[in-house]
C-alpha cells in the first residue's frame, strides 16, 4: 500500500473521485450522504460507527457556569437529535451518557435533564440570567462550527445570547487547560472496555483549576471523588455497575458535562475496493481486518 498525505478535504475526495487514490479517510458528510443516496456513482464508504463522540463542557469554576441552575437550563434546551442531524448530515446516534445506548456500559435508569424549554427558561429565570452574552468555544474550521450555530439556536428558544468564539487547535488546548473559557464543544464518549477509565479522569478533582489535565471542565466534588475511587477498585461486575450508576446519577445533577451522542467518521473507497473494515474509533489497520486484508477487485 501506498500512502498519500493529503490534508485538504476537498482535494482528498477530488483525488478520489479521479481515481488518483483508492480510498481516502474522514470523508465529508455532505459527500457521504450523496453516495449513500446513490447520487454519486463508483464510490462506497465504511463507516466507523462511533469514532466521534460529542460532549458540551462547562467551565463550573467561573461564572457564569459555576451556577448549577444555568447548567441545567441549557441541560434541558439541550436537542441531541437536532445537533447530530444538522452537523453529521444525518447520521450520528444520541447518547446522554459517555456510552452509546445498548453497550454493556450504558446505564439504564439514570436519565439526564430531559428536554423541556419551559423548564429550562424557569431555570433561567431562577439562575438570574439578564440576558449577557456568553461565548461557546469550539476548534476552527473543523464539524465545531455548525455545531455551535445549533446550540447557538437552541438556547436563543430560552432567551440565551450565545456568542460562537472559533480558535485554532493550539489556542482552543491552551485556554482548554487553563479554563479561560465558559463553555465549550469537547470529544466524549467512548466504546472502551473499561468504564472506570471513561469517567474518572475527567472528573476527579484536580489541584490546579488554572493547570488543568484531563479534568478540563474544573469539576470538583468529594463525593464523586470517592465514588470513583471505589469504582476504580471495584472488581465485581454488578457492584462496579451500581457504583458508576451513582457516578452518572451524580454527572446528571450537577452538569458539568453534556453528553450529545456519537457521530460516525467515514472512509470513502473506490467500488473495487474489497474487504476494507475498520474499528469504531476507525483505524486503518487492527487486529481483525484493514488494509492488510483489502484487495482491488479490477
Amino acid at each position: 500500500a501506498v500512502l498519500r498525505v493529503i490534508n485538504d478535504i476537498t482535494v482528498r475526495f477530488t483525488a478520489l473521485r479521479a481515481g488518483d487514490v483508492d480510498i481516502v479517510e474522514r470523508a465529508a458528510y455532505e459527500w457521504i450522504k450523496e453516495i449513500a443516496d446513490k447520487k454519486v456513482k463508483g464510490l462506497n464508504f465504511v463507516a466507523s460507527r462511533y469514532a466521534a463522540g460529542r460532549a458540551i463542557e462547562f467551565n463550573v469554576v467561573d461564572p457564569p457556569f459555576n451556577n448549577k441552575k444555568l447548567r441545567l437550563a441549557d441541560a434541558h434546551a439541550l436537542d441531541r437529535k437536532e445537533f447530530l442531524h444538522a452537523a453529521y448530515f444525518g447520521f450520528g446516534e444520541p447518547s446522554d451518557q459517555r456510552y452509546p445506548k445498548g453497550h454493556k456500559w450504558y446505564i439504564e435508569g439514570a436519565p439526564a435533564p430531559a428536554y423541556d424549554l419551559n423548564r429550562a427558561r424557569n431555570l433561567l429565570k431562577e439562575a438570574a440570567y439578564k440576558g449577557e452574552a456568553i461565548e461557546i468555544m469550539g476548534n476552527l474550521g473543523e464539524q465545531a462550527e455548525v455545531e455551535a450555530a445549533v446550540i447557538q439556536s437552541q438556547l436563543r428558544k430560552i432567551g440565551m445570547n450565545i456568542q460562537i468564539k472559533m480558535l485554532d487547535r493550539g489556542a482552543v488546548f491552551d485556554m482548554r487547560r487553563k479554563g479561560q473559557y465558559a463553555f465549550k464543544l469537547a470529544g466524549g464518549g467512548t466504546v472502551g472496555p473499561d468504564p472506570v477509565d471513561a469517567y474518572l479522569p475527567i472528573h476527579v478533582c484536580e489541584p490546579d483549576p488554572r493547570n488543568r489535565n484531563q479534568n478540563e471542565t474544573g469539576y470538583c466534588d468529594k463525593e464523586m471523588d470517592a465514588l470513583l475511587q471505589r469504582a476504580f477498585a471495584e472488581h465485581d461486575p454488578n457492584k462496579l455497575r451500581e457504583l458508576l450508576k451513582r457516578v452518572v446519577e451524580k454527572i446528571n445533577d450537577d452538569v458539568p458535562e453534556l453528553s450529545v451522542g456519537f457521530a460516525p467518521r467515514f472512509f470513502a473507497v473506490r467500488d473495487f475496493v474489497k474487504g476494507f473494515t475498520t474499528t469504531h474509533d476507525g483505524e486503518f489497520q487492527w487486529s481483525g481486518g484493514g488494509l492488510s486484508q483489502t484487495w482491488l477487485d479490477k
